[in-house]
């Protein structure tokens, strides 16, 4: 799976809806994001019936490295499914995105012409340092933004600093920076989002996010507060309920309401979950004030890669057991060795546990892991791939 999410482009638009696609993060990094998803349908809420809107197509190298991702728009009059954009992925040896190249459809000479470029840096820990954005300008790719991570001892995120390019004066000008407070496990406490005033040239406070998490470290809520004059007030609000198995059920949107000091609904998505906490369909609503009720409005049904591997063993090579695991992964293998490394990541392909396997009948101490879906890598002759639930 590719690993561009270690890099968390949320700075894609300025100022409050910033905030917002902060906000969303987290959701989109616990659920959605990199999940090996194949593809995806988006339907629209229209005369009371599910009508097509937007597909997303993945494909995926025999790693499986995410290379590309196909978007296409419903066309009503022909009932054809219409190439919009495509991103082509260049992946790092380790899985990490090096570049993305995205490109726009035109339907009129009926071929893909370059749109944005963004390279990626990342550290010792394979985590990013560095975005840089490009357009497509006249022929060539032009510097547009980038982003620079900053982060501390533990390797938890501190700061993001968002530059655009200035073209007159050949350089990059301060415009956004967040700053994060981490908490001890390296769950984000809270976040202060800044913008730079070329006047005074100081940067100024715009928004506080603050998350709290249950006993998983799934977050909870996250509340947006906006810097008015010399203080925070409510603005926006996140809340996440999930079952009994962590699998998120419904995350709720909220303006603040000054004047009534309440929070209203605004919109909210309800998961249908796989058995393995994939979303198998989100259904997005958007709260009506004049009927106090949910609308629908849009739903998103999710298909997944199926490794070509079995759950338990791979080429009868290996087994591994349990599956749904507690506080230890055993990996027995037919073969002999002295030792095999192996990585353990998330499901948006995040190095959770390295280690080494010493015998054929090791185990592997997954205490610290908290409750999802894995993959182990076994790093042999021909890296082997297992699919991995912690309970």
């Amino acid at each position: 799976m590719k690993k561009i999410t270690q890099l968390p482009v949320f700075f894609t638009t300025k100022y409050k809806n910033a905030s917002i696609l902060l906000l969303g993060f987290l959701m989109l990094s616990m659920n959605l994001l990199s999940q090996n998803i194949q593809s995806s349908i988006t339907e629209t809420w229209t005369n009371s019936n599910w009508q097509n809107f937007s597909k997303e197509l993945n494909s995926f190298d025999s790693n499986p490295y995410l290379t590309s991702n196909l978007s296409q728009l419903w066309d009503i009059p022909s009932s054809l499914w219409n190439d919009n954009s495509q991103t082509i992925y260049i992946n790092n040896p380790n899985g990490t995105v090096n570049q993305s190249v995205k490109q726009v459809w035109n339907a009129i000479s009926s071929a893909w012409e370059n749109s944005q470029r963004v390279t990626y840096t990342y550290n010792s820990s394979e985590k990013g340092i560095l975005i840089i954005t490009e357009k497509w300008t006249n022929g060539n790719w032009e510097p547009y933004n980038q982003q620079i991570n900053s982060y501390d001892g533990n390797g938890f995120l501190t700061n993001i600093l968002f530059q655009v390019w200035e073209t007159p004066t050949i350089s990059w000008v301060n415009d956004m920076q967040s700053n994060f407070n981490n908490n001890s496990s390296g769950n984000i406490l809270d976040v202060v989002i800044q913008t730079w005033n070329t006047t005074s040239s100081a940067w100024e406070n715009t928004d506080r996010i603050s998350y709290t998490y249950n006993s998983s470290n799934k977050v909870v809520t996250a509340i947006d507060e906006i810097w008015i004059v010399i203080t925070w007030q409510n603005f926006f609000k996140q809340t996440f309920t999930y079952d009994g198995n962590d699998y998120l059920l419904n995350n709720l949107s909220q303006f603040w309401n000054v004047t009534n000091s309440i929070w209203d609904n605004y919109v909210q998505f309800n998961y249908i979950n796989n058995s393995d906490g994939t979303a198998d369909q989100v259904t997005t609503q958007i709260w009506n004030d004049a009927s106090l009720a949910w609308d629908n409005s849009q739903r998103t049904t999710y298909t997944y890669l199926v490794l070509n591997v079995p759950n338990l063993a791979f080429e009868n090579n290996f087994t591994i057991y349990p599956n749904p695991a507690n506080d230890r992964i055993n990996v027995k293998s037919k073969a002999n060795f002295s030792s095999l490394s192996y990585s353990i990541s998330d499901q948006i392909g995040r190095p959770v546990l390295t280690g080494i396997l010493s015998s054929n009948d090791a185990i592997i101490d997954s205490n610290q892991l908290a409750q999802g879906v894995y993959f182990l890598k076994i790093k042999e002759t021909k890296n082997q791939v297992f699919k991995i639930i912690k309970r």
